[in-house]
């Protein structure tokens, strides 16, 4: 496995980052091997830090990075998701038929705004 400063060009880099737990950051080479995966709490010592992986993407040679894999939808693809997709309780629907879908927070839409590659989103 290689160290995060040794990704190779063309590298994608997965970001798992929901604010709750286990933030992580995962590099998958234009071949499809994932040469590098770490999560926070390997770096904080504090079991199931959701905080952003700033300790591992200060690390990243972004001039290597194609793009960001994100593990989370935006607000507007969740409810999509949730009127295409949606069963029995999930996601719940409120009052104004709209899925019960939440918004990240403001700092931590900011954080992921300021990613200086474009991000592909997916959900986990």
């Amino acid at each position: 496995m290689h160290e995060l400063s040794t990704i190779p060009d063309g590298t994608v880099l997965g970001l798992n980052f929901t604010g709750l737990h286990d933030s992580a950051v995962t590099a998958v080479a234009p071949d499809g091997s994932i040469v590098f995966a770490c999560a926070l709490e390997r770096l904080s010592r504090s079991k199931k830090d959701g905080r952003f992986p700033r300790a591992l993407l200060d690390q990243v040679p972004w001039d290597r990075v194609h793009s960001i894999g994100l593990s989370a939808l935006t607000h507007e693809g969740g409810v999509e998701l949730g009127r295409l997709h949606g069963v029995d309780g999930w996601p719940e629907v409120l009052e104004a038929g709209e899925p019960s879908i939440g918004r990240y927070p403001e700092e931590w839409q900011r954080l992921i705004d300021e990613l200086p590659r474009p991000l592909v989103r997916f959900d986990h």
